[in-house]
């Protein structure tokens, strides 16, 4: 079987002109397919839907003779469709505390139809992102790398390879310049200050730094 076929080996003992099948118990329905006897014959059903279970039935008609045969049968699962293939991700925009990323490229096996994306971060529990292809991660620490994973999922449930790409987060704005003022100023020193400096957006407390001639 494929995932939208199946195909069958009958051997029918005696010659037979009129014969008749059916599907998962449907009417019967002629066939005439013309068999010899003692002679091994397929038969394929195509259209079929992906992970489904079907019995399918056959019976015959001795020529000349109005007795059909009991019924033989067969059950069959057709498969899943091939998983989706990987597609790639990358990075999109990027602050001092957050990251967008966005993805493409991924697509469906035959016969495989909607399902959804999922990403996940640093090796964290696989989030559905549903038909959005991209997604900003926010709140994240300065100059800091974080790994984005992204898969594609089937309606049946089959993930595509994943797709990976690492970002990492701005550096905070440089800080503000201030000003420096003298004070006591005598001939040989003075008291030097400065005030009006500030630190760029995400950045914490570090340090002040002076030099002279």
């Amino acid at each position: 079987s494929t995932y939208n076929s199946a195909s069958c080996n009958i051997t029918v003992p005696f010659a037979s002109t009129v014969n008749q099948y059916s599907r998962d118990g449907s009417n019967w329905t002629n066939w005439n397919k013309s068999v010899s006897a003692n002679s091994a014959f397929s038969d394929t059903w195509s259209g079929l839907s992906p992970n489904t279970t079907y019995t399918f039935y056959y019976r015959f008609r001795r020529d000349y003779n109005q007795i059909w045969s009991s019924a033989v049968s067969f059950s069959v699962t057709t498969k899943k469709p091939a998983a989706p293939t990987k597609g790639t991700v990358s990075v999109s925009t990027k602050t001092y505390n957050s990251i967008t990323y966005s993805w493409s490229g991924f697509s469906f096996g035959a016969g495989g139809t909607w399902g959804k994306y999922q990403y996940s971060y640093n090796n964290s529990s696989w989030v559905d992102a549903g038909q959005n292809t991209s997604h900003t991660r926010s709140s994240l620490s300065p100059n800091t790398s974080y790994t984005l994973y992204v898969r594609l999922v089937d309606n049946y449930g089959t993930a595509s390879a994943v797709a990976s790409v690492s970002g990492t987060t701005n550096k905070p704005a440089v800080p503000s310049k201030g000003t420096v003022s003298a004070s006591s100023i005598t001939y040989n020193g003075a008291k030097l200050s400065w005030s009006g400096f500030s630190f760029g957006a995400g950045a914490t407390w570090g340090k002040y730094q002076y030099s002279w001639n």
